[in-house]
């Protein structure tokens, strides 16, 4: 390049930027830039805004669907344990229970905890007492509740097999 082309290139340069510098001084053409710098701004925020809002309702739409989950959950759940509270129940309707039942077989001699066997022979022989005819068939499980001691009265739960065994001596 030769001094010349540098010169008159030099002079273009110039010349470009004392017309951008009297642009910039004159303020119409400064509102101009602003506005649409703002009107350019404003378009972004507007944008993000509207995406915000839309996600926005999209979480608020899955939170409503999970609050009604979760209301039905507990529902189910309140229905659930009350099922299971009644066949508690009714599964109970199957015992006895026994207080002061005197133990006076093996554990006593021994002096040790009241077996289950014991607790179901005590439970056969004051059922045998009373006149009523039961079997150790008729008892799914005995044992002592509270002290486990020979030596003391105890209080013995019987699950009877069925409702009729226990209904001969509870009548």
């Amino acid at each position: 390049m030769t001094k010349g082309n540098r010169s008159r290139e030099s002079s273009a340069n110039h010349s470009i930027r004392d017309e951008l510098i009297d642009a910039l001084q004159d303020d119409r053409v400064l509102d101009l830039l602003c506005n649409k710098l703002i009107n350019k701004l404003s378009e972004r925020f507007d944008e993000k805004i509207l995406k915000i809002q839309t996600d926005l309702s999209d979480t608020n739409k899955v939170v409503a669907k999970l609050e009604k989950e979760c209301e039905l959950l507990k529902e189910n759940n309140t229905r659930l344990m009350q099922s299971v509270r009644e066949l508690e129940e009714y599964s109970h309707r199957d015992n006895l229970i026994f207080v002061g039942l005197k133990m006076s077989y093996a554990a006593a001699a021994t002096s040790e905890s009241v077996s289950n066997v014991d607790c179901e022979n005590s439970v056969i022989n004051l059922a045998n007492s009373l006149g009523v005819k039961i079997t150790s068939t008729d008892i799914s499980v005995a044992h002592s509740l509270g002290k486990n001691r020979a030596s003391a009265p105890s209080t013995v739960l019987v699950r009877f097999t069925n409702r009729k065994a226990r209904d001969l001596i509870y009548n």
